[in-house]
């Protein structure tokens, strides 16, 4: 029998996916990590990559992911993340016109950004606007 642990990919309007595998790696800030059963408990921010689950079945089953947070204890990995999508869900064109909604508007809104020093919450939403759709492309095998 092997050891699994329970996944549970949340975002604010459901759950995405709640079940036991054998491990998942998620888009760590700091470089992406694995998590097995009886892993170290750690709490971990994400930046907006692939997620690729493991559960013995279904090797590879992949998503991607918004920023968010990942919570480890020995038995399970709970990922809270704005949105997610699973690769087969990605719709190439949508993700390119997203990318260029987001990088028209954070152009225009650099010389406002460059003299304020206020942390701008349109800005910070473009940002991972854009990363969000970046992260589709690759995962799709679509470039830029």
């Amino acid at each position: 029998m092997a050891i699994t642990l329970q996944l549970d990919l949340v975002t604010p309007d459901r759950l995405l996916v709640s079940k036991e595998v054998m491990s998942v790696t998620v888009p760590g800030q700091e470089g992406e990590f694995g998590v097995l059963a009886d892993h170290t408990p750690l709490m971990s921010a994400l930046a907006a990559g692939e997620l690729i689950i493991d559960d013995g079945e279904q090797a590879g089953e992949r998503y991607v992911i918004s920023n968010g947070y990942c919570e480890v204890s020995g038995e399970s990995v709970t990922v809270l993340v704005d949105r997610a999508i699973s690769k087969e869900s990605i719709n190439l064109n949508d993700a390119k016109e997203e990318l260029a909604t987001a990088l028209k508007a954070l152009e225009s809104a650099a010389p406002t950004a460059a003299k304020s020093k206020k942390i701008d919450p349109e800005i910070i939403l473009q940002k991972r606007n854009r990363d969000f759709a970046e992260a589709c492309i690759q995962v799709h095998g679509g470039r830029r």
